[in-house]
C-alpha cells in the first residue's frame, strides 16, 4: 500500500537519491504529513458518529471469530469457542444499545462505554472540557497506532533508515484460498520493539497534520536558503549545447524560422535558460498557439538535433496579469505599489520611474497620456519610503509602459548602473525591492521576449522585447512578483539597473529592460 501511496504522490515524496541527511528529513516528514492527515480525518469520522462506529467495530470483530473458530480444525471444541465468542459480542451489542437508549447510565453497562466525551456535539460545551481533550487525545493515539500498523511504518525503524518506509509492505490479516479464509499468524505477531515504534507513530500522528505541515514548511525554507547560499558562491556550470553560446544559438534559430513558421499554429521562438541539479542549462522553447501533435514534435526536435541544442515545445501560452496593486492619488490615503529609481536629464532634473499603468488604475491608456503635458499629485513608496509628488511624463506602447514622477524631495543616489542584459546573461541570479514583495530574487530566464499582457481596462497587448524571469523551485517555475510589484527595478549581482517589473503569470515575470526605457526618456540613472 505504501509503495501504492507513494507511486502517485509529488516528487518531494519520492525517496530521495543520495544520503542528503536534510532531503531525508523532509521525505519523511512528507509521509509522517500524509498517515497524520489520514489520523486526523479518522478521528473526526469517529468523533461525529461514535455510536455508530462503536456497532461497526463490533460487527467487525464478529469477522475474526471465523478464522479463529477454524484454527481448532472444525472439532467439537470450536463449536463451544464459537458460541462463547458469539455470545459475549451479542452481551456487549445489547448492553451498547442499552446505554444509548436509556437516561440512567448504569455501572454494569458503562464499564462498556469507553472513551464517553469524544462525541462532537454543536453548541453544548462538554461538563468537564479537561477530561474531553484527554480522551480526544487518546483517542488520536489509538487511531494512530492502527494508523501506523496498517502502513507497517514503525518509526524506530523509519529513523533508522528513512527510504524502507517507501519500500514497506503492510501485512494482510488473512489469506484467501480456495474460498478458505485462514489467518496470516504475521499479523499478529511482531516483536515488543517494532510495537514501540508503531506507538512512536501513533504519538507523533496524534499532533495532528498542521503540526507536519509547518515543520516541512520550515525544512522546505532551509532548503531553499542552503541552495541559494550554494548558487551564489559557487559558479553554475552550463550545459550550454556543443560550443555555442547563448547568443550564438539565437543566431541559429533566426536562420530556422522561415521552416518554423510553415508549422500550423507556430507562433514565435526564442532562447531560455533552466536550472536544473546539474546547472544552467540553455534550450530554445518555442511557442504554439494551439496543440502540437507527437509527429510534429519529433520533425521540429530533428531541426535541432544536429547542433546538439534542447527543444522545448510550449502550447497556448499563457496571458501575463499587470501587477498595479493599489493606487492612490494626493486625494486618497493609500500609498501606490513600487517605484523603480531615480533618474537625471541632461539639464540635471530629477525624478522618479515607475509603470505608468500605475497610476491609470492598472489600465492601458496611451491615449490618454502619450505626448500629453500631465500635472497630477500623486503618493509614492521609494526604497519604503512615503513621499509625495508630481506626475509629468508617460508613455505606453507594446514595448514601454513608463511613468516619470517628479518628487517634492531629492532623490537620494541609488548608486546603480544600467544594463541591459543579453542572451550571454540567462541564467544569472536577479533581485528585487518591490511594495509588495521584499527582496525578492529568482533568475534571468529570456530575453527579448514577447508575451500577450492584460490590463485592468480589458485590454490586452501583445508586449514585445520583455525579459522573463522565473524562481525555480523542484524544477518548477512560479513568478517572482506578486500584486503592487509593478514598477519595482530588477538588479543584478554586479548592482546594475536590469529593468522594471510589468506582469506576471502564474509561472513567470515579464519586466521591461532598462535600456529600452532610458534610451526613451534619454536620462541617467541617479
Amino acid at each position: 500500500m505504501i509503495e501504492k501511496l507513494t507511486s502517485h504522490i509529488p516528487p518531494l515524496l519520492q525517496i530521495p537519491a543520495g544520503n542528503d541527511l536534510l532531503d531525508l528529513l523532509i521525505y519523511t516528514l512528507g509521509i509522517l504529513f500524509i498517515l497524520s492527515v489520514i489520523t486526523e480525518k479518522l478521528t473526526q469520522v469517529i468523533r461525529m458518529y461514535p455510536h455508530t462506529f462503536r456497532l461497526i467495530l463490533i460487527a467487525v470483530g464478529l469477522f475474526f471469530y471465523i478464522p479463529i473458530v477454524d484454527s481448532f480444525q472444525s472439532g467439537p471444541l470450536s463449536i463451544v469457542v464459537f458460541i462463547a465468542l458469539l455470545a459475549i459480542n451479542t452481551a456487549i451489542i445489547a448492553l451498547t444499545v442499552a446505554n444509548l437508549s436509556s437516561t440512567r447510565k448504569y455501572a454494569v453497562t458503562r464499564k462498556f462505554r469507553i472513551l464517553q466525551n469524544v462525541q462532537k456535539t454543536k453548541g453544548i460545551v462538554s461538563a468537564d472540557p479537561y477530561l474531553q481533550e484527554r480522551e480526544v487525545t487518546l483517542l488520536s493515539f489509538l487511531v494512530g497506532f492502527v494508523v501506523a500498523y496498517v502502513f507497517n511504518a514503525d518509526f524506530l525503524s523509519l529513523i533508522a533508515d528513512p527510504t524502507q518506509i517507501g519500500k514497506a509492505k503492510p501485512i494482510e490479516p488473512f489469506f484467501f484460498t480456495n474460498g478458505e479464509i485462514t489467518i496470516n499468524e504475521a499479523y499478529f505477531s511482531f516483536r515488543f520493539i517494532t510495537g514501540i515504534g508503531f506507538a512512536l507513530t501513533a504519538f507523533f500522528l496524534s499532533f495532528g497534520s498542521k503540526f507536519f505541515h509547518d515543520l516541512l514548511d520550515n525544512l522546505l525554507q532551509v532548503k531553499n536558503l542552503r541552495r541559494n547560499l550554494t548558487e551564489i558562491t559557487q559558479p553554475q556550470t552550463s550545459t550550454t549545447p556543443g560550443n555555442l553560446t547563448p547568443t550564438q544559438i539565437k543566431a541559429f534559430l533566426t536562420t530556422k524560422f522561415d521552416i518554423l513558421k510553415k508549422y500550423p499554429g507556430f507562433e514565435s521562438a526564442n532562447v531560455e535558460a533552466e536550472l536544473t541539479s546539474a546547472g544552467k542549462k540553455i534550450l530554445i522553447n518555442l511557442h504554439f498557439n494551439k496543440e502540437v501533435t507527437d509527429e510534429i514534435k519529433r520533425q521540429l526536435e530533428t531541426i535541432f538535433q544536429k547542433e546538439g541544442i534542447p527543444v522545448k515545445i510550449s502550447e497556448n501560452k499563457p496571458v501575463a496579469r499587470v501587477k498595479v496593486g493599489k493606487v492612490s492619488h494626493v486625494n486618497e490615503a493609500n500609498y501606490i505599489g513600487s517605484i523603480a529609481c531615480g533618474l537625471r536629464d541632461e539639464n540635471g532634473t530629477e525624478s522618479v520611474l515607475t509603470c505608468a499603468h500605475v497610476l491609470l488604475s492598472g489600465n492601458f491608456e496611451p491615449d490618454k497620456i502619450n505626448d500629453k503635458n500631465l500635472d497630477e499629485n500623486v503618493n509614492l513608496t521609494l526604497r519604503h519610503e512615503k513621499k509625495h509628488a508630481s506626475w509629468f511624463y508617460g508613455y505606453q506602447d507594446d514595448t514601454l509602459d513608463i511613468a516619470l514622477i517628479k518628487p517634492r524631495e531629492q532623490v537620494a543616489p541609488s548608486g546603480l548602473t544600467a544594463h541591459t542584459p543579453s542572451h550571454d546573461d540567462l541564467g544569472d541570479l536577479v533581485h528585487f525591492q518591490g511594495a509588495v514583495t521584499d527582496n525578492g530574487f529568482g533568475f534571468l530566464k529570456a530575453v527579448d521576449e514577447t508575451c500577450p499582457v492584460l490590463f485592468e481596462n480589458d485590454t490586452t497587448v501583445n508586449m514585445r522585447g520583455l525579459l522573463k524571469l522565473a524562481h525555480t523551485d523542484f524544477g518548477i517555475d512560479t513568478s517572482i512578483a506578486a500584486g503592487g510589484d509593478s514598477g519595482s527595478l530588477l538588479f543584478d549581482e554586479q548592482n546594475r539597473a536590469l529593468g522594471i517589473v510589468l506582469a506576471s503569470t502564474d509561472e513567470f515575470t515579464y519586466a521591461i529592460p532598462m535600456g529600452t526605457i532610458l534610451n526613451k526618456v534619454n536620462q541617467q540613472i541617479i
